[in-house]
């Protein structure tokens, strides 16, 4: 879908942007946007906060503080950090500390994301204060629901 439609949909009482608090959409992005000025990859997930029109270009915010942990385990070494190693997005000066994510997409571009309600069984796995992993977390779920 193009930026501009996405906005057409989402903009339905003209305004010249939408600020999400309650119920925040949920991103997944579908492809590497570093071309965006960003570290986020493929798969990789944030809350949408804002969206704006202007001049024919989406101003698209996002927070990524309620999917940090699952965000880490798509990220690759390719930002260069002290002595030229080779760091992760999250391990480096990139990285925004405030974990609030601004990129601007052309309107006649694709956007790089899919967007879904809140996803209830992340939060369900936040809450659980689980030592696994996002994925461990989900297996062991559908294990225990099979024993049943």
């Amino acid at each position: 879908m193009q930026a501009k439609e996405f906005w057409d949909i989402i903009n339905r009482d003209n305004n010249s942007f939408i600020a999400f608090k309650e119920k925040q959409p949920t991103l997944t992005f579908n492809q590497d946007i570093r071309e965006y000025s960003t570290g986020l990859e493929n798969g990789m997930m944030a809350s949408l906060t804002y969206v704006a029109e202007k001049q024919d270009m989406l101003h698209i915010v996002c927070d990524l503080t309620n999917f940090e942990a699952y965000n880490k385990t798509f990220e690759l070494p390719v930002f260069e950090g002290e002595d030229g190693k080779f760091v992760k997005w999250s391990e480096s000066f990139f990285y925004p500390e405030n974990k609030i994510v601004e990129f601007f997409v052309e309107g006649k571009n694709e956007i790089p994301f899919e967007v879904g309600q809140s996803n209830e069984l992340y939060k369900e796995f936040i809450e659980s204060k689980s030592d696994l992993n996002y994925v461990k977390w989900l297996e062991s779920q559908v294990v225990k629901l099979r024993a049943k």
